[in-house]
């Protein structure tokens, strides 16, 4: 399926216009998933042990519920001109669909690496640098063959196999495109979430290595990355709304209603 080379900065201008056009609902809708998200994996990690992995598994797949929710909004604000909360329930059939899709794209895209993780006692770790290295590369062309396998999944309601064989279809011929579309999509909001899982790692070396300058770099790091952090519910509508703008621009045919 040929299509023009999409730019990223179109995608760019797109998501900061829909995110002015919709500000205050994209804002709310952030906040409440995030909300969510606190609210069903913080006592997972306060309970620990077996009972708390399991209620951070729960609240891994109620994570990946949330996700579709946002995948779905942000497909309607690009086809109808704004939200259709009504159709966010269109997801919940499409859930196992979504959940094996990318349980399979973990699979293809990681699974060399989880096998490498699961056998790193077995495995002499110059071999599995070596492996490593090597399945690299295959690992980055499989992740953006599978770029919008989500989307598709929502969008056409196809199943998980298919899906993985549409997006491989709609992303041919362009995955340096994707490749630096997600670098500029990173940029945009790692800054504070960086900075911030940074600053820990710095303090704790300042003070093993009793050095005032390195902690000190730390300590500015962390209130630097808090500066930063209610950025992002700008850039994540932005890029959310810019990611979808691609989508559309290399699958035009919007799902039958």
């Amino acid at each position: 399926m040929a299509h023009e080379k999409f730019s990223i900065g179109e995608a760019l201008k797109y998501g900061w216009a829909t995110f002015k056009s919709h500000a205050l609902f994209l804002i709310l809708f952030l906040v409440t998933l995030g909300l969510i998200d606190l609210a069903i994996t913080y006592p997972g990690r306060r309970i620990g042990g077996i009972v708390g992995l399991f209620v951070q598994l729960i609240a891994s797949l109620i994570n990946l519920l949330l996700g579709m929710a946002a995948i779905r909004i942000a497909l309607d604000i690009y086809d109808h001109g704004g939200p259709q909360i009504s159709r966010v329930k269109t997801i919940f059939p499409q859930y196992l669909s979504y959940l094996a899709a990318r349980i399979l794209c973990t699979l293809i895209v990681g699974g060399v690496y989880i096998v490498l993780y699961v056998c790193r006692g077995v495995i002499p770790p110059l071999i599995s640098s070596v492996i490593f290295l090597i399945w690299f590369p295959f690992a980055a062309i499989f992740a953006y063959r599978f770029f919008f396998v989500s989307y598709l999944i929502i969008d056409r309601n196809s199943g998980p196999v298919d899906a993985l064989g549409e997006s491989r279809e709609i992303t041919d011929g362009y995955k340096w495109n994707l490749f630096w579309l997600s670098l500029v999509l990173i940029i945009l909001i790692a800054p504070g979430p960086f900075c911030y899982a940074l600053s820990g790692p710095m303090i704790i070396a300042g003070a093993d290595s009793q050095s005032a300058a390195v902690a000190a770099f730390g300590v500015a790091l962390k209130y630097i990355g808090l500066v930063l952090m209610p950025t992002l519910v700008v850039t994540i509508p932005i890029v959310i709304m810019a990611t979808v703008y691609v989508y559309r621009h290399l699958n035009p045919a919007p799902a039958a209603a």
